[in-house]
């Protein structure tokens, strides 16, 4: 088991499915789902959070990933998420027409269910996006996967 700390909030790594980086902002989407109890009935995945990260501890949080063979792919310019491949069911890859042109994506279908359309008895499965517009990037994404998951 890998822990990592912040501002008294300790997090195990085990129970994370991924991991968003935004700025000074750091986003633990957990393997487990909770129930919103608003005015819909809603499982998501938890979530943890740690705000106002250094770069210092941004850098080291990126290193214990990559040391315990977290996976990423660039999510946009200022943020990425990383995977933990223990908690992927699936990667789908997936090329589409739209109005701004050819897109690719990447899905990355994760162990956790969450509830489809607000609906608590219509289940499906987290995932993380990765979407790319220029097809060498989404040929280089498929490859490392590949390569990093020994496919």
């Amino acid at each position: 088991m890998k822990f990592v700390e912040h501002d008294n909030v300790v997090v195990n790594l085990d129970n994370v499915t991924s991991i968003m980086f935004e700025y000074s902002k750091i986003i633990f989407n957990m393997n487990y789902g909770i129930s919103l109890n608003s005015n819909i009935n809603k499982i998501i995945p938890d979530y943890v959070y740690f705000y106002d990260i250094t770069a210092g501890e941004i850098e080291r949080i990126r290193n214990i990933l990559y040391d315990n063979g977290w996976i990423t792919l660039q999510y946009s310019d200022n943020s990425n998420r990383w995977v933990n491949p223990k908690n992927i069911s699936f990667i789908k890859y997936e090329t589409r027409n739209s109005k701004q042109g050819i897109k690719y994506r990447v899905i990355v279908n994760l162990c956790s269910s969450v509830s489809l359309n607000n609906d608590i008895f219509a289940r499906t499965s987290d995932a993380v996006y990765y979407d790319f517009v220029d097809i060498q990037d989404f040929n280089d994404a498929k490859e490392y996967l590949k390569d990093k998951l020994d496919v």
